[in-house]
């Protein structure tokens, strides 16, 4: 039996009362974990566990997989989770995980992550308007520099700290835009090709 911190990615139903969730750990990298009849009426886990939510779960190894049997919510992220823009760039910033971060990976991905949200999280705020596409790309190449698919970009350009020197203010909003956005999009279709085929 082993306890960590997940963020929750998705789900998949399976069977007639359970779930197989995708969960990127702190300890473990990227999991799937299996939860017996959470579809159930009755279930008390249903609650904690939607995407993109940071849960401290209980986990059971059963071979390639895991058993979930206990979870509790930590981080909500309830203003994302209304936004419509924002709750759509996370669900394809998840799938993009699920399809390149692997088991085992070191917990660096996993604080890629936990930054982003709590990023966005905040600043889901009146009169601001964030750049949903450049933060898609940006926290990809955060992910495929980690991958090590990116030695040419340095962590600065991608930090999100240094992302906020090059906010334009127009007219009281804030529009998060980046001088290096063109060139970052046109490195990310570069890399993304390159990491597809590594992860095939």
């Amino acid at each position: 039996m082993s306890f960590t911190n997940a963020f929750v990615l998705s789900y998949k139903n399976i069977n007639e009362f359970d779930r197989r969730y995708s969960l990127l750990t702190r300890d473990f990298g990227k999991i799937e974990a299996v939860v017996k009849s959470i579809l159930k009426s009755n279930s008390k886990l249903a609650g904690h566990l939607e995407p993109p939510s940071l849960c401290w779960v209980e986990l059971i190894e059963r071979g390639n997989s895991f058993q979930l049997t206990q979870a509790l919510e930590q981080k909500n992220f309830s203003k994302l989770k209304k936004n419509q823009g924002a709750l759509s760039l996370v669900l394809k910033l998840s799938d993009f995980i699920n399809g390149f971060v692997g088991k085992d990976t070191d917990d660096e991905f996993f604080s890629i992550w936990d930054s982003f949200l709590d990023y966005l999280e905040s600043h889901l705020i009146p009169g601001e308007i964030l750049d949903f596409e450049f933060l898609e790309v940006q926290t990809e190449l955060r992910f495929l520099k980690q991958l090590g698919f990116l030695p040419e970009v340095s962590d600065r350009d991608l930090d999100a700290r240094f992302f906020d020197e090059y906010k334009i203010i127009l007219g009281g909003n804030i529009l998060a835009k980046s001088v290096f956005s063109e060139e970052i999009k046109k490195i990310a279709l570069r890399f993304k090709d390159q990491a597809a085929s590594y992860m095939a």
